[in-house]
């Protein structure tokens, strides 16, 4: 029997105070990647999103087509100030979904860019280089908020958001969603990195030769 394998994602954090010093860093454990993960992926194979479900489902909650052609402006490198795609925060909850529980397409209670009390400042989202490692075929997308209010804040969700430019509009696709067991608290003026590494490798036990 072939060895199996999985992709999967890491979600990791990092927390500095005011003067840029390490104060916490972390891993939480978050669910698999959304129907519109595996839509786009179909999409890229060929096939075109053309109709539901097969079609991938935009933040608003609406099927969007898509052909294989659009996917050549898809970008997850949201710039600073850009709270609708790349990685996006909340405070947790239950989020919207289409179809079954699989198909969740935004944030149950997203944070919104701002210097204010209960928002966070969100900067540049950044794609590192593929790496390997322990055999394992790793994706990082990072990104950096920071808590320019006067009281602490609470994140209990990560998202990750797609663009696409379709007929001259921009549409915004969340390809993955997680809701965490425990909140992360951010100090106010702390920044904290949020890294989501896309992974694929082989079990432990199952590692080829």
């Amino acid at each position: 029997m072939p060895p199996e394998s999985r992709v999967s994602a890491i979600v990791e954090y990092e927390i500095r105070d005011k003067e840029g010093k390490l104060i916490k860093k972390g891993k939480v454990k978050g669910r698999t990647w959304t129907k519109n993960f595996a839509r786009l992926i179909r999409i890229l194979f060929g096939e075109t999103g053309d109709a539901s479900p097969n079609q991938p489902v935009e933040r608003g909650g609406v099927y969007v087509s898509v052909s294989t052609s659009d996917l050549g402006t898809a970008t997850v490198k949201a710039p600073e100030g850009s709270d609708f795609y790349g990685i996006v925060v909340g405070k947790g909850g239950t989020p919207p979904t289409k179809e079954d529980s699989t198909d969740v397409y935004r944030l149950a209670d997203q944070f919104y860019h701002g210097d204010a009390d209960n928002k966070l400042h969100f900067y540049d989202t950044l794609v590192e280089n593929v790496s390997v490692s322990d055999s394992n075929i790793l994706v990082t997308v990072k990104r950096d908020f920071k808590n320019n209010g006067s009281v602490d804040v609470s994140i209990g969700e990560i998202g990750l958001g797609i663009k696409l430019t379709i007929g001259g509009s921009d549409y915004y696709f969340f390809i993955y969603v997680s809701q965490f067991t425990s909140a992360v608290s951010v100090p106010a003026g702390a920044t904290i990195t949020w890294f989501i590494r896309l992974k694929h490798g082989y079990l432990a036990s199952e590692t080829p030769s």
